[in-house]
């Protein structure tokens, strides 16, 4: 019972950080679109993010 529990937590938290990253992107999408230099900034910034556990791309957003 409690493992079901702690399994379905974990498919909710999943889907909330997916839904953070495709934020994210959807956001970087729009920002390349204004301006090139702010595109250049946020491609190194996703790359840098890359590399940064889960957590800390969620406190990103």
């Amino acid at each position: 019972m409690i493992f079901g529990f702690i399994v379905k937590l974990y498919y909710v938290l999943n889907n909330v950080i997916t839904a953070l990253d495709v934020f994210l992107v959807v956001k970087m999408i729009f920002i390349s679109m204004v301006d090139p230099q702010i595109r250049r900034f946020f491609t190194v910034g996703a790359i840098a993010q890359g590399m940064k556990p889960i957590e800390n791309r969620a406190n990103l957003a």
